[in-house]
């Protein structure tokens, strides 16, 4: 009986090992692509300039371009690697120019009097974890591009 015990017990914790393991992996991966995701969103919506204040010598990110771009390229990653997690996606967008000014831009480490795109990405979710010691909803990652000259 003693035997069936500790074996009893050494199948419980590995499964317990094997569980979180497997969870933690998952969560490794979730936070890689969010990244990914982030910087591809900074980049892409940083570059987007309107092009009759260029004309004129001011760099401005074209602002309705960018959030389009952030929101097709977010709608784009749900029906992909989200689609078969639940939990909800969601995302902010701060933009740093000529005409928006560049106060505030230091909280995110940026220079001032460079254009730039910070892109916050949020996935909140019942739980992460399917083990109850563990308690995590949601993942966030930011990302900055910004002009060098």
């Amino acid at each position: 009986m003693k035997t069936f015990i500790i074996f009893l017990a050494f199948v419980l914790i590995s499964v317990s090992c094997l569980c979180f393991n497997s969870d933690f992996n998952n969560f490794v991966q979730l936070q890689n692509h969010m990244k990914a995701l982030a910087e591809d969103a900074a980049v892409g919506s940083a570059l987007v300039l309107d092009s009759g204040e260029y004309s004129k010598g001011r760099l401005v990110i074209d602002e309705e371009s960018a959030r389009s771009y952030v929101s097709f390229l977010l709608e784009e990653a749900k029906k992909g690697y989200f689609s078969p997690r639940r939990g909800r996606l969601s995302w902010e967008l701060h933009i740093f120019d000529d005409d928006k000014g560049y106060s505030g831009c230091e909280v995110y480490g940026l220079e001032p009097a460079k254009p730039a795109s910070v892109v916050t990405i949020h996935f909140s979710s019942d739980s992460l974890f399917r083990m109850s010691i563990f308690s995590k909803d949601s993942v966030s990652r930011t990302a900055s591009y910004q002009w060098e000259f």
